[in-house]
């Protein structure tokens, strides 16, 4: 099957959770080729259909798959003939005014693809029941596996020596981002950060991802850390908790995007029903307490690697063609 996968390119790749969806069809013998938009604004859209143009007379893909609202509003707008499946991950549904565009994608995609039962909430009108499915992106399940936390520390403490200052008597916690950015509150984590302390004759450390890290070096960090932390103030289905419950790490969050679905019924994972420091902080002591979590198996039975993710949507695009 010929795939043409239309998104959006961030200098020289496009979102990693897209690429690793791409690589698993690859795997799976299907021909997958990309079409990118390499620039913001109306100009740079303007571009992708184009592209999608040229890439549809001159390719002739059998199914094109959109990522991103607006992609896919382009994407149908390009093809005449070629049906289209689009996935909107979060910001293109959580943000009112590109929701506009995504409402209009959802009407002309042959297949919408959510990443929560909030989203399609949020566009119940639209959601085309016959047409529409909760399909997240998937991970690295082979890679991303629970390990020791004294031994994953010990291997990142080599490649990365003044990065963590370990110590056995202190906990430490894994903030799901860099503090540069508003939408996931870093403001609020470090306050949980501040109260928890207040409780314990130990210290919490919260440390920020701040990215440059290879998908090794990911697995030993979340696996080192005594519990991750989420407090965003919109998400789509993020990739932090899904490869955080895979290296059975415990995860504290705001009721925020999928998290409260991804972690349903997994011990050690948990969700506040609040935005309030104070409860996310009785929750982050319980959490460091606990241990490791059996959340890779708990990854599994959702089925979110990413030749399982993969292989649905191949079942997807023959249903349509």
């Amino acid at each position: 099957m010929k795939i043409l996968v239309v998104c959006r390119w961030h200098k020289t790749h496009a979102a990693a959770f897209i690429m690793e969806q791409v690589e698993a069809l690859r795997a799976l013998g299907h021909n997958v080729e990309y079409c990118t938009a390499d620039k913001g604004g109306i100009m740079g859209y303007v571009d992708l259909y184009r592209k999608i143009r040229k890439a549809i007379k001159t390719w002739r893909p059998d199914i094109i798959h959109a990522h991103y609202g607006i992609c896919g509003f382009v994407a149908c707008s390009a093809s005449r003939s070629i049906p289209v499946v689009t996935t909107y991950p979060g910001s293109d549904i959580n943000s009112k005014y590109i929701r506009h565009i995504s409402r209009l994608c959802m009407r002309m995609s042959a297949y919408n693809l959510f990443m929560s039962k909030r989203q399609i909430e949020k566009v119940k009108d639209l959601a085309f029941p016959s047409k529409t499915m909760i399909l997240r992106y998937g991970i690295m399940l082979d890679l991303f596996q629970a390990m020791d936390r004294l031994e994953a520390r010990k291997l990142f403490a080599n490649v990365k020596p003044d990065e963590v200052k370990w110590n056995d008597k202190d906990k430490y916690v894994l903030f799901s981002s860099k503090y540069n950015r508003p939408v996931k509150d870093p403001e609020l984590a470090k306050s949980v950060i501040e109260y928890a302390n207040q409780q314990v004759p130990y210290t919490i450390h919260l440390l920020p991802l701040t990215g440059g890290y290879t998908k090794e070096e990911m697995v030993w960090l979340m696996s080192a850390v005594d519990a991750a932390l989420v407090t965003s103030k919109s998400e789509g289905s993020p990739q932090f908790t899904k490869e955080v419950m895979a290296c059975g790490t415990p995860i504290v969050s705001v009721d925020v995007g999928d998290v409260a679905e991804q972690a349903e019924g997994l011990d050690g994972c948990y969700i506040a029903h609040s935005r309030e420091p104070q409860e996310l902080a009785m929750l982050l002591l319980q959490a460091v307490a606990y241990g490791k979590t059996d959340g890779h198996q708990h990854i599994v039975k959702m089925e979110l690697s990413n030749e399982q993710v993969a292989e649905k949507l191949v079942k997807i695009y023959e249903s349509i063609i």
